[in-house]
């Protein structure tokens, strides 16, 4: 029988890939942990230290009214994604990075729930020219989204 170790790798190599959409406990600032959705956008998240993510939200008005640049928005209508039932809206800007021991954690405990179907290359395509053009965004988060040579 393999390691516990070796089960969440796999899984990870196999369920975590560009586009890839899980939910999982998350907690902003000090709020109360609730289940939230997340986008993967590494390039090769197999590769990867750390995921970059992004995680859609149906505050609309409050994402409007906070963003830092209208074009960093993302409208997302019920139906853009199979399993988002709800009108919402994605923050470019406002990218999240996960040690990848920290969703295998969440893995071992059961709180990781994968979805089959990837998130539309349309619009992975937008999130992606929107944070390369993103004066705020970090350089290494921008190389990791891109595939290798396209960002230098």
């Amino acid at each position: 029988m393999p390691s516990s170790d070796w089960l969440p790798s796999e899984i990870l190599i196999k369920k975590l890939f560009t586009g890839s959409v899980f939910l999982m406990p998350h907690a902003y600032d000090e709020s109360e942990e609730k289940l939230r959705f997340f986008i993967v956008l590494n390039y090769r998240p197999e590769n990867d230290e750390y995921l970059l993510l992004l995680s859609p939200s149906t505050k609309i008005d409050t994402r409007r009214y906070f963003a830092e640049r209208e074009k960093d928005l993302i409208d997302l209508p019920v139906g853009a994604y199979p399993v988002f039932h709800k009108h919402c809206i994605l923050d470019c800007a406002k990218i999240e990075k996960k040690h990848k021991s920290e969703v295998i954690k969440h893995i071992d405990a059961g709180n990781v729930t994968f979805f089959a179907e990837r998130f539309p290359q349309r619009i992975l395509t937008d999130i992606q020219s929107i944070i390369i053009s993103n004066p705020s965004i970090k350089r290494y988060q921008k190389k990791l989204i891109a595939p290798p040579g396209a960002y230098a």
